[in-house]
């Protein structure tokens, strides 16, 4: 399976059978999270096995997940443009977990933040968590905006590229599926911003991964 094969058969999950994710997989996964933690040095994204605690909660049962075991600690230092970086990780490991036979889902607020094992330094802060596991399904798609409705620059003045880069934006999560964000073509470049919405920052960076792996082409976050 390729980038584009997973970002158009990736669905949220919320239901988990508990099979173990192996070897193998663990490492590949820690290797991708060690690598872009050291690129930016404030990023601290950690792998958590084997913990039912997080999703062990009213507002978890609430949000209709089961049997997460596993799950991705999204955790940084408290500065501009975190969110959007931990954005552009995540979605690089959910589509990465994909393409090895895994499931996902974002979660930015339906799970036990006190229960989470992962760990923070004074200076950090933990945004969001992703579940992953092997799924009880496979997920559904979710209802789509129209490609101008996320773009200023229209279907008929822009580049295959450009075309391709929002056609796979526009199969990214966002929370509470708002897709609260507009792209332009910028010559060779994309611009990207985000209207005014819950976890927008975070979108910001699931959906700038999408388009850079979908296009080839760079986004200039404004």
């Amino acid at each position: 399976m390729d980038t584009m094969e997973a970002i158009r058969v990736r669905h949220s999950v919320r239901q988990y059978s508990g099979r173990p994710i192996p070897e193998d997989i663990r490492l590949e996964l820690e290797r991708i999270i060690e690598e872009r933690n050291k690129e930016d040095g404030f990023s601290h994204v950690q792998m958590i096995y084997g913990d039912p605690t997080c999703f062990d909660s009213f507002i978890a049962h609430y949000g209709k997940f089961d049997g997460v075991q596993n799950y991705i600690a999204l955790v940084a230092r408290k500065q501009e443009g975190a969110m959007e970086r931990l954005g552009y990780i995540g979605e690089e490991l959910v589509l990465t977990a994909q393409k090895m036979g895994l499931n996902t889902c974002w979660v930015a607020g339906s799970f036990n933040r006190r229960a989470c094992k992962a760990k923070l330094e004074p200076d950090q802060k933990l945004y969001a968590v992703i579940a992953i596991g092997y799924g009880m399904t496979r997920g559904k798609a979710s209802k789509s905006k129209d490609f101008d409705a996320v773009s200023k620059t229209r279907r008929q003045e822009a580049a295959d590229w450009y075309i391709r880069g929002v056609e796979a934006a526009l199969l990214a999560p966002t929370a509470m599926n708002q897709q609260k964000f507009v792209f332009e073509q910028a010559k060779e470049k994309a611009r990207l911003s985000t209207r005014l919405g819950f976890f927008t920052k975070l979108d910001k960076g699931i959906v700038r991964y999408h388009f850079e792996a979908a296009s080839g082409h760079e986004v200039e976050s404004q």
